[in-house]
């Protein structure tokens, strides 16, 4: 392992050796600290109780990891993790993790503990702890698990993520069973190394020297998908492994240097909604996208960067996670400056955007009335209430794919009603909305009459045109960032209904009641704008006893109520 101009020596059983050449060309040599400090001379009895322990001559060392942004070496032997802090001149022991202690009940409740024998499995389970990688959740560490008395006796390998918390490991530990079970044969055979390629990804590689078998860490918000690939039948082997460009990279004896990319094209998104997206980012496309990606966004540098995230997005969509994280870190890099975030933020509540606003341009009826800069997000053939919901589902993908590249996090704020907003409440709001217009069609369907009056009264307030080839509530449900204007048209219908008809009517009351419903179930899902308080609310929104309501008394309330599903999940 090398830091600087100097090298890190370790032998099999965990002794260190730190090499330091002067200027003279000498090479100057000495031993890592282990288990000195403060706790040297205690017993290693004593030590152990503290959690400070000096390797054992009987540890074999199994994986070493330098950790270049935090100066932190780590060895992992078969029973313990280390810790030291390195400097130009210096080397600090910093702790020693008792990993078979603490890991084996986890990983066995994880395998065997739903069985009924549990409390007589758990005693008989073997483990290896064979390799250590890191990404942003954290340490990665691989290990192998099997119970002998099974039949058959399988080898189950499992990928445990645990923070580094600086002078000790977090408590919250994270075990994902991978689905790469084969026979046991031999604790030889059981051997397995481990690559993580991308620090920002959850994508994860485990392989033997006949096959790789890919999937993923267990710490993201979706499992990407697992699958094996075996190079034994074709004669080849795996010599060795590392990344590069946050790709695998494998050193097979026939082919050389070779890499794996996922395959896997088959959007989460409804086909037409994929189709428009794809066309919306059409451009000049390589047989090898992910070695020429930064080539790719080069050239295209002075692009709208929202239509390059759009194009992140869709490999997302597709379930090219890795190469969908490429993309975003080379459009956002982390360590950017504050006119890259402000990008971010424009680009992201841009998409947000056309996903509640998109023109269904593949329904016919919508054919000659999509502006041609407008045709993009979604292609959906389906009507209003399916187009809604196609829309809701891309949203929260949307929403997903943000948390999944590592940006959701840095969002700051964007202009909304001439005052900044929080990005984060930008993106819950068109969540809300979007939720509202789905319950509102169900409302259209159920009282057409009515929720058709104040659509009417909605787009003239707009001055929008309805097209001959289509209906008011067409147009009215496309533009769900207007969604919120139906109910000022709700109540000024209401009133005109009120003034026209006699107060003794059963009608009379059933308006206010079905106004009332229509208001009240839809504010269970909006988060209105910010001057929401200039909506005029009738008394029977506190009142629910239609009866008792006086003709035109009205009154203005807060709609600030917030729909807790949907803000939790944008959080």
């Amino acid at each position: 392992m090398r830091y600087g101009g100097s090298f890190i020596l370790s032998s099999s059983r965990g002794q260190l050796v730190r090499l330091i050449p002067d200027s003279s060309g000498k090479i100057h040599q000495h031993a890592l600290p282990q288990g000195q400090g403060m706790f040297s001379g205690i017993g290693r009895k004593v030590s152990s109780l503290l959690g400070i322990l000096s390797p054992g001559h009987d540890a074999v060392i199994s994986s070493v990891l330098w950790d270049k942004e935090r100066s932190s070496f780590y060895m992992l032997t078969s029973s313990n993790l280390y810790k030291w802090e390195i400097d130009d001149s210096s080397e600090r022991y910093i702790l020693s993790w008792d990993i078979n202690r603490i890991l084996k009940e986890h990983i066995t409740d994880a395998i065997w503990g739903s069985e009924s024998n549990y409390e007589d499995i758990k005693g008989g389970v073997n483990i290896q702890y064979m390799d250590l990688q890191q990404n942003r959740d954290g340490l990665v560490i691989l290990a192998a698990a099997w119970h002998p008395g099974d039949r058959p006796c399988l080898v189950y390998y499992t990928l445990i993520t645990v923070e580094d918390k600086g002078y000790q490991m977090s408590d919250d530990v994270v075990v994902e069973v991978t689905q790469y079970n084969p026979s046991f044969q031999s604790e030889d055979e059981v051997l397995c190394c481990l690559v993580v390629p991308d620090y920002f990804s959850h994508a994860a590689y485990l392989y033997k020297e006949d096959e790789v078998f890919a999937c993923s860490t267990g710490t993201g918000r979706i499992s990407l998908p697992q699958e094996k690939i075996i190079f034994g039948i074709q004669g080849d082997s795996i010599l060795g492994a590392g990344s590069c460009t946050s790709l695998p990279i494998f050193f097979t004896k026939k082919s050389g240097l070779i890499t794996i990319l996922s395959r896997e094209n088959i959007s989460v998104l409804p086909e037409d909604l994929e189709e428009s997206l794809s066309s919306s980012v059409a451009g000049p496309r390589s047989e090898s996208p992910a070695f020429d990606a930064t080539s790719r966004l080069e050239i295209v540098a002075q692009e709208d960067k929202t239509k390059l995230l759009k194009a992140a997005f869709l490999q997302y969509c597709r379930k090219d996670v890795v190469n969908a994280q490429s993309m975003v870190v080379e459009l956002f890099p982390s360590n950017a400056d504050l006119d890259s975030d402000a990008e971010l933020d424009r680009a992201v509540t841009q998409i947000s955007m056309d996903l509640m606003d998109d023109y269904p341009a593949s329904d016919p009826r919508w054919a000659e009335s999509v502006p041609e800069e407008a045709v993009g997000f979604s292609n959906t053939s389906l009507i209003l209430l399916h187009q809604l919901e196609d829309k809701t589902k891309a949203h929260s993908f949307f929403i997903e794919f943000l948390h999944q590249v590592g940006v959701f996090e840095r969002l700051g704020s964007f202009p909304a009603r001439g005052m900044p907003m929080a990005t984060r409440l930008l993106l819950c709001e068109h969540a809300e909305k979007l939720a509202a217009a789905v319950v509102l069609k169900n409302h259209h369907s159920r009282l057409p009459e009515l929720v058709n009056a104040a659509i009417l009264i909605a787009l003239n307030r707009r001055e929008c045109d309805v097209p001959p080839s289509l209906t008011p509530a067409d147009v009215f449900f496309r533009e769900v960032s207007q969604i919120d204007s139906i109910f000022e048209c709700l109540l000024e219908e209401e009133e005109q209904i009120l003034k026209d008809m006699h107060m003794e009517s059963v009608e009379w009351a059933q308006i206010v009641v079905n106004v009332n419903n229509i208001i009240k179930v839809d504010l269970n899902y909006l988060c209105l704008p910010l001057n929401r308080t200039c909506c005029k609310l009738p008394v029977s929104i506190v009142n629910p006893e239609p009866l008792h309501i006086e003709q035109e008394s009205f009154q203005k309330e807060s709609l600030n109520i917030f729909h807790g599903q949907v803000r939790n999940y944008c959080y």
